[in-house]
């Protein structure tokens, strides 16, 4: 093997490619039936792998999911659970974040919301849209105990995700500056391109709307999220 040439490929940061070309120089039986064309593919093939790969695994530690191992083919669709596998598996294929439409998983305490939203969010993850997921209290008290500077970051970035999860929308009451500041988040992800947004709750849209302060910013919310919701 040249050396030169491996450790080269590894400072231009193509270990994929560097560590397919070393598998290549030792194999010399394989090496021998493909062609140049066939070589370079291959090459470049290991090297696209390894940075959706490295990406993948970027977003899934981004996202910050509640239950990371969560995952679609582990639902429980038993019958007190009243799961469509049809639904479950059209919000897998992550049609709704591509129109931009938004999802409310409604149930009661432990019925598995958060286990099923953070399904969902992996398999987004998994074919490369970004992910946030958040409880909605932690997200107030994060955006009200920020900075000025630090609250234009946690915004912008929660603006910009094509998938926002928001875990216990409503579960407490929100005070009219609380009402303020998701309505500015939901409203900026309402005209953003591709932005999709899954709240968790026990209350239907409705029910929600009456748990905020603030009557105009309450209606807007929920006329935002009820007009393109599952």
């Amino acid at each position: 093997m040249n050396n030169q040439t491996y450790f080269k490929l590894k400072q231009l940061r193509l270990s994929g490619m560097a560590d397919a070309y070393h598998d290549l120089v030792t194999d010399h039986r394989k090496m021998q039936t493909l062609s140049i064309d066939e070589i370079l593919e291959l090459l470049v093939d290991r090297e696209l792998n390894r940075r959706l790969d490295a990406k993948h695994a970027r977003l899934l530690k981004r996202a910050a999911f509640e239950q990371p191992q969560a995952h679609i083919a582990d639902i429980d669709y038993g019958e007190g659970r009243m799961l469509d596998r049809s639904v479950v598996l059209r919000l897998a294929s992550c049609d709704f974040i591509g129109s931009g439409r938004n999802v409310v998983i409604m149930g009661a305490t432990g019925s598995g919301k958060s286990y099923l939203a953070c399904a969902v969010g992996r398999e987004a993850c998994r074919q490369l849209y970004s992910v946030r997921f958040k409880r909605m209290r932690a997200l107030l008290e994060d955006l009200k105990l920020a900075s000025e500077s630090r609250e234009r970051k946690i915004k912008k970035d929660l603006m910009c995700c094509n998938l926002l999860i928001i875990d216990d929308w409503m579960l407490s009451s929100v005070d009219e500056v609380e009402t303020a500041l998701l309505y500015e988040i939901i409203h900026e992800r309402e005209i953003s391109h591709q932005t999709s947004t899954i709240l968790c709750t026990q209350y239907d849209l409705k029910g929600c709307a009456l748990k905020m302060d603030g009557k105009t910013m309450s209606h807007a919310i929920y006329d935002r999220l009820e007009h393109n919701a599952y």
